[in-house]
């Protein structure tokens, strides 16, 4: 799992690059042209989500 997660030009290793080590992986840099969905669709997605978890008063899991 984690060779896979770390491959160049992934999050872990786009975010290790960029922002350094320690710094938050925002997964949406797994999405590309291959993707199933569009970046647009999935930040609409977490944003839904997101909404969900702060109506209902729900804790976030990281």
């Amino acid at each position: 799992m984690s060779d896979i997660s770390h491959e160049a030009e992934k999050p872990w290793e786009i975010t290790m690059r960029e922002k350094g080590t320690n710094a938050e992986i925002d997964y949406l840099l797994a999405i590309d042209e291959k993707s199933p969905i569009s970046r647009e669709e999935a930040e609409e997605n977490l944003r839904d989500h997101f909404a969900f978890i702060k109506a209902f008063d729900i804790e976030p899991v990281k």
